[in-house]
């Protein structure tokens, strides 16, 4: 990565957000392993881990490079990095689930029903008959429909984790 200082935000974003990106892929193609082998599910567990730290080291590299030291800049770009991110890995996730793997989603929404009939059998309360009724009613999901619940929830935990990155990464400027 080399030094550009002509890069205004977005662009900055789009960068170190396809950087994060393409983690964010490889952390989902760890997980897609995991059921069959164990040494996916730990490194998968460790990029879980790993994501956040690279979304601050990121967001220091920017802060420095752009000379940001502004809370609302940096918050900006650290949500705009999440967004470039998610999209990213949204796309890779929706062609895994439409095209290379179209059965993983049923099976897992099988596997669901499965659980909550058993558990319906244990548990006998008005709560849980409620539940399983209208988790009957419910219409499977669709791949997109899936894909787009991912990339909002990365999205709005990424921005929360902005808005505390932020904090923590801005500077007072003292004028004298």
């Amino acid at each position: 990565m080399e030094q550009n200082s002509n890069k205004n935000l977005i662009q900055y974003a789009m960068e170190y957000g396809s950087y994060l990106g393409l983690m964010l892929i490889f952390k989902f193609v760890l997980a897609s392993f995991s059921a069959t082998s164990s040494i996916s599910n730990i490194l998968a567990s460790i990029l879980i881990i790993v994501v956040p730290v690279m979304a601050f080291y990121f967001m220091r590299m920017f802060r420095d490079r752009s000379k940001t030291y502004t809370y609302g800049k940096l918050c900006l770009f650290g949500i705009y990095m999440y967004f470039f991110s998610a999209l990213l890995s949204g796309i890779f996730e929706y062609v895994y689930y439409q095209y290379l793997n179209p059965d993983y989603l049923y099976a897992q929404q099988e596997a669901l029903k499965v659980l909550v009939e058993e558990l319906a059998k244990v548990d006998t309360s008005q709560t849980m008959s409620e539940f399983q009724s209208s988790y009957a009613n419910v219409a499977p999901t669709t791949a997109i429909q899936f894909v787009f619940q991912g990339i909002w929830g990365l999205f709005m935990l990424g921005s929360i984790y902005s808005l505390i990155l932020a904090l923590i990464l801005r500077k007072r400027v003292v004028e004298i």
